[in-house]
């Protein structure tokens, strides 16, 4: 007899689906643990090297394995290109190694720079201790904007670590210290990469810095959570684009 079909379906191979990670860790488009005991990044979508060190630096112990401690006048200063995108997220582990410098005849407190980019007419930006015992995340002199200040009240502890985080989602940024968002605020416009000039850590020491990461995406209040409580890794998942 011969042979007979009962079922046939046409098919072809296709490619498999692409997919993207969604994870944190595959956003980071710059790493300093100074885990090594180097300036040199971990990892940098740019340039790794600094652009510029001024004043001796040396390494500590810090949250997790080493940290850099910049003396008073002490700075580094590293491209923003590519490792400071927008949207994105810088965080970090600070810890001022000296008490808060006070104007007693204006009962105000100095300036306390911890990040920030290089003054330039197309705008900066940048986290300190700031007058009235605030933490600000500042954004300055971006066209099309007003200078913005987005503050909280900061309690300074000499020798303590503190977390903090800055997210740029591009027309909205959000100020986070020691895991908990704490400020927000909605620009005008948008902020764009090629704005930015060099970031800078320091010059306003002592202190210690540990584990500078900056994401090319905003991060979530729950991502945040985690870099503050020390995880290695955070959680997320993988989306299918078929």
């Amino acid at each position: 007899a011969g042979e007979r079909t009962f079922y046939q379906r046409e098919f072809s191979f296709a490619p498999a689906p692409k997919h993207k990670w969604t994870t944190p860790e595959s956003f980071l488009s710059f790493v300093a643990t100074f885990d090594a005991q180097t300036l040199q990044a971990d990892l940098a979508k740019g340039k790794g090297k600094p652009l510029k060190v001024e004043g001796e630096v040396s390494y500590v112990d810090g949250i997790k394995g080493k940290a850099l401690l910049l003396p008073k006048g002490a700075s580094v200063s590293y491209d923003s290109q590519e490792n400071l995108p927008v949207p994105g997220a810088v965080t970090f582990w600070v810890q001022p190694r000296r008490d808060r410098i006070r104007d007693t005849k204006r009962n105000l407190n100095t300036f306390t720079s911890f990040f920030w980019t290089r003054y330039k007419q197309t705008g900066y930006l940048g986290i300190q201790d700031s007058v009235n015992y605030q933490l600000n995340l500042w954004l300055h002199y971006f066209p099309g904007t007003k200078n913005w200040n987005v503050s909280t009240p900061f309690h300074w502890e000499k020798d303590r670590w503190y977390h903090m985080c800055a997210n740029l989602h591009g027309k909205r940024v959000e100020l986070f210290l020691d895991g908990d968002r704490v400020a927000s605020a909605v620009l005008e416009r948008a902020l764009k990469q090629e704005e930015l000039s060099p970031f800078v850590l320091g010059p306003h020491g002592p202190y210690a810095y540990d584990d500078l990461r900056i994401f090319s995406r905003a991060l979530s209040v729950s991502e945040v959570r985690q870099l503050a409580m020390g995880e290695e890794k955070l959680d997320g998942r993988i989306a299918y684009f078929p």
